[in-house]
């Protein structure tokens, strides 16, 4: 550190001899830490490093948790490019707007910024809820071993007594300034606390969606359009025994942080899952009341896991289609990872039996939408697949989409292919569209054949997995790494760089080990040769893998024909050369 202040000033010498002269490392101290005194830096840095990264990990948290937050208020709740107070919702409508295309099935999102925001900071506190989890029961193990270290008067015994008052992890993060409610969390909405997790890692309270009647913004004030207007309950009451307009959708959302709040929540409103690690069933009914309003219900809300207890069906559909396509690239991924080789055999301890469960659940859910989705008569013009394809193209998360739809290039190479299947199959009819959904479901139904040879693995689906080494880095990448300047190198030693990975072999010089080197019988078997007599040939030479490969022995560096070994001039055939280079020297020497 000091070494950087001075490197900083323009006078660097100068600047470095006072700061090292003045500042001796084993005696500066500060107020905070565990003491409320001054605390020498030295025994504070001696802490177990468990609690340093804990106290390091809570800062970043709490730090990023409310510029995150303060992000998703900017786009959702802040100002346009005019300074106009602007109110969007999480599933990007602009809830000031008169015509409320919240309730319009084929509108564009009018806040595409609130959507993504909102969506990426789902995504972040369900992995933040993970690590918690995972490091709050590590502190108890480690509060355990204090009295063993603490006899070792390595060190501050002040540190170890204020570590004691702590005895859970909510306690000991909620101990630092950087977590306590302040300039930094004075939003009374969000306020981060975890003795409370359930509130601390929940969804943003600007994510909501729009009220039924939209809302109305004055100055910097905004206030829901009530009035004499129905409620949501209202306009839902009396429909549900109309068949006509009412329709019950049973769905699983992933949520990965459900199975962590087992102690406070009750079994029935999620499940675990070996597949998407945790699922919420939700159990909405959805009722038609006029070609302007589509509204549903959710009928097993909780307001502590549940940001919206109604919504449009409109957005129903859209989050729903968001969901979809994140558990099918997931489904898609486990069953790739468990083919050997694109054979048709499944390695030993894959659970591709759950993606068959998840395809099954899924293929029941689009076909409740689809019913539903026909109860208004939009026209021939605007059917189902048609909102499929206008949503997806809106790019809101174009990574997610095409990870899915890999090996084709984009949606609309995909929709070329569906065009082109129907056409082969009866199933194309005059001014029809295809259902990509349906398509999509029907390419991983292929892919998972093999699992109807694997024995019965039900039970096992419905449990959470082990840390899942094949999971997507978050889109948010919380580590931090140290590097030394290079102008600090005299006083800190940088880290050896890591192993250089073997470099491929050219293809000359594998094809001459390979002469020398017997065949495994690992290598691969060409298949046109399949059951022929095998020719007194030497085999081809086994592809080299590039994610992983093989160890292997070190090989000597190959010499070209223009260069010159040490051993060449020891050969006999050398000696004359030798003998004229060393009477050239001596003659040079004598003269001299």
């Amino acid at each position: 550190m000091v070494c950087g202040l001075s490197y900083a000033s323009e006078k660097k010498d100068t600047m470095r001899s006072q700061l090292i002269s003045n500042s001796n490392y084993n005696d500066v101290t500060f107020i905070g830490g565990l003491n409320s005194d001054n605390t020498k830096l030295i025994n504070f840095s001696r802490r177990p490093q468990f609690f340093r990264w804990l106290e390091e990990w809570g800062e970043e948290f709490c730090k990023k948790r409310t510029d995150k937050l303060a992000k998703v208020k900017e786009k959702c709740q802040g100002y346009n490019a005019g300074q106009h107070k602007i109110y969007c919702s999480g599933d990007g409508h602009d809830c000031t707007d008169d015509k409320r295309k919240y309730n319009d099935m084929f509108a564009d999102l009018d806040c595409p910024g609130c959507y993504e925001h909102c969506r990426k900071y789902r995504k972040w506190i369900e992995k933040k809820v993970e690590e918690f989890y995972k490091q709050k029961n590590i502190y108890e193990n480690e509060i355990s071993k204090l009295n063993i270290n603490y006899s070792n008067n390595v060190h501050d015994p002040k540190v170890y007594e204020n570590l004691k008052k702590h005895s859970s992890a909510p306690n000991f993060l909620s101990s630092f300034n950087h977590c306590k409610p302040g300039e930094d969390n004075k939003d009374e909405s969000n306020i981060i606390d975890f003795t409370k997790p359930l509130e601390t890692f929940s969804p943003s309270t600007y994510c909501k969606t729009c009220p039924l009647h939209g809302v109305t913004c004055r100055g910097d004030r905004c206030n829901d359009i009530d009035g004499k207007q129905p409620t949501w309950e209202d306009v839902l009451k009396g429909k549900n025994n109309d068949d006509n307009k009412t329709t019950n959708i049973n769905i699983q959302m992933i949520d990965r942080s459900l199975q962590y709040f087992q102690n406070h929540l009750e079994k029935s409103l999620f499940k675990e899952s070996y597949l998407l690690k945790s699922i919420r069933d939700q159990k909405w009914i959805c009722s038609f009341i006029n070609e302007n309003m589509d509204v549903c219900k959710l009928n097993n809300y909780k307001e502590s896991i549940d940001i919206n207890q109604y919504i449009t069906f409109k957005v129903f559909l859209e989050n729903w289609l968001q969901d979809f396509i994140e558990g099918y690239y997931i489904s898609k991924r486990k069953i790739d990872l468990c083919t050997k080789n694109n054979e048709h055999t499944i390695i030993e301890g894959c659970k591709c039996k759950c993606v068959e469960e998840w395809l099954n659940q899924k293929t029941k859910e689009w076909e409740q939408i689809k019913t539903h989705f026909k109860k208004q008569d939009r026209g021939e013009a605007y059917p189902i697949e048609s909102k499929v394809k206008n949503f997806l193209h809106q790019g809101l998360f174009d990574s997610d989409v095409e990870k899915a739809i890999k090996p084709f290039e984009s949606l609309d190479k995909l929709e070329e292919s569906i065009e082109c299947n129907a056409t082969m199959t009866s199933e194309k009819k005059e001014g029809s569209k295809r259902d990509l959904v349906k398509f999509l479901l029907n390419i991983l139904q292929k892919k998972i054949k093999p699992c109807q040879t694997e024995p019965d693995q039900k039970t096992q689906c419905h449990k959470s997995p082990p840390p899942d080494e094949y999971e997507e880095s978050p889109e948010d990448d919380t580590s931090t790494t140290s590097v030394v300047p290079e102008f600090c190198e005299q006083f800190v030693k940088p880290e050896a760089p890591p192993p250089k990975v073997p470099e491929i072999p050219k293809e000359e010089d594998k094809d001459k080990r390979d002469e020398e080197k017997p065949a495994s019988p690992t290598d691969d078997v060409d298949t046109d040769s399949a059951g022929t007599e095998k020719l007194p040939t030497p085999p081809a030479p086994a592809p080299v893998p590039r994610s992983r490969p093989k160890q292997r022995k070190k090989q000597k560096r190959q010499i070209t024909p223009k260069e010159y070994r040490l051993t060449d001039v020891l050969l006999p055939s050398a000696f004359p050369l030798s003998v004229g280079i060393a009477f050239v020297a001596l003659s040079y020497f004598v003269l001299k």
